[in-house]
């Protein structure tokens, strides 16, 4: 049996079609127009498929900062690093909690190694 079902039926991008055999079951679900065949009766009926909730931008662009803050916080350490090593500041220069912050992932970076 041939079924064809008609661009028509789909009225915007959430309509679908579903097939559903003798049974009751789902054989498929068709997002545009199309012809199927199959050796069974099928029954089609319109569906409305689940809507996509659109991602909130400010969630979105907090996930992104949020994925570059451990690059950065290296990018930050080797700058450190660097300043300290030309003499444009000491590490007496920054608090105490960044100096054992500091101290501890050096630390750790050369265990590593």
């Amino acid at each position: 049996m041939r079924y064809e079902i008609p661009a028509a039926v789909f009225h915007d991008s959430d309509t679908a079609v579903r097939l559903v055999d003798g049974f009751g079951q789902t054989v498929a679900i068709l997002t545009s127009a199309g012809v199927v065949e199959s050796d069974q009766p099928l029954t089609w009926e319109v569906i409305d498929l689940p809507a996509h909730p659109q991602p909130d931008a400010r969630a979105l662009a907090s996930d992104t900062l949020a994925q570059t803050d451990i690059p950065l916080v290296r990018v930050l350490e080797d700058l450190i690093g660097t300043l300290v090593s030309k003499g444009t500041i000491a590490l007496s220069d920054l608090p105490a909690a960044a100096q054992n912050k500091l101290a501890q992932r050096q630390q750790l970076r050369s265990e590593l190694a």
